[in-house]
């Protein structure tokens, strides 16, 4: 689950019935907001970051960077 679906706003969780075993969240943030909202627990996390440290260093000198965000404003 990702992103909305973690809140107690989706009726889903209860309509299916699933164990924590049969649910994936994307962080750990949004595996917290699943238990306080739905008493599951979910027992994996696909994490979608990434660990820098994996990587060798690249561009190290000084940049000018834009940034873009996309994503969902409404409660």
């Amino acid at each position: 689950m990702l992103g909305q679906d973690a809140k107690s706003t989706n009726k889903y969780p209860k309509l299916l019935k699933l164990s924590g075993e049969e649910i994936i969240m994307i962080s750990e943030h949004q595996k917290l907001i699943f238990l306080n909202d739905h008493h599951i627990e979910a027992k994996r996390i696909a994490n979608v970051s990434i660990d820098i440290k994996k990587f060798p260093q690249l561009n190290t000198s000084n940049r000018e960077i834009t940034i873009l965000g996309v994503g969902n404003l409404s409660d």
